[in-house]
């Protein structure tokens, strides 16, 4: 058993998102594994992370003003779809496309962004 203090939460360096969710849930026993997946789901990840391998994920994505739109004029360039715009709730739509050397250049279109 661990006890820990939770000051500013904070994930865990070298666990998935799902695990460091879990340790946090179990705390308060309010949530199960279920939800978890679920609330994942919701803001366009993979719980799972099926499919996911070294190098093709997104580690970084570039806030633009309309992603699909962006989307749209980066496949006529040359990219290929990986996933395309999806709505994560808030107003906040992410993509991501390959480019032609196979890496993965993810996209976020975020209406908090350049407000003070």
């Amino acid at each position: 058993n661990i006890g820990i203090i939770i000051e500013t939460p904070g994930f865990l360096p070298g666990l998935t998102g799902m695990k460091n969710l879990q340790i946090l849930a179990s705390l308060k026993r309010k949530i199960d594994d279920d939800a978890i997946r679920e609330t994942i789901r919701r803001v366009g990840l993979d719980p799972n992370m099926n499919d996911i391998t070294k190098g093709n994920n997104v580690d970084a994505y570039w806030g633009i003003d309309d992603c699909k739109g962006e989307y749209a004029r980066l496949l006529d360039l040359g990219a290929t779809e990986h996933h395309g715009p999806q709505d994560v709730g808030g107003g906040i739509i992410v993509a991501s496309v390959l480019d032609p050397f196979g890496n993965v250049f993810g996209i976020i279109e975020n209406p908090n962004f350049g407000k003070k």
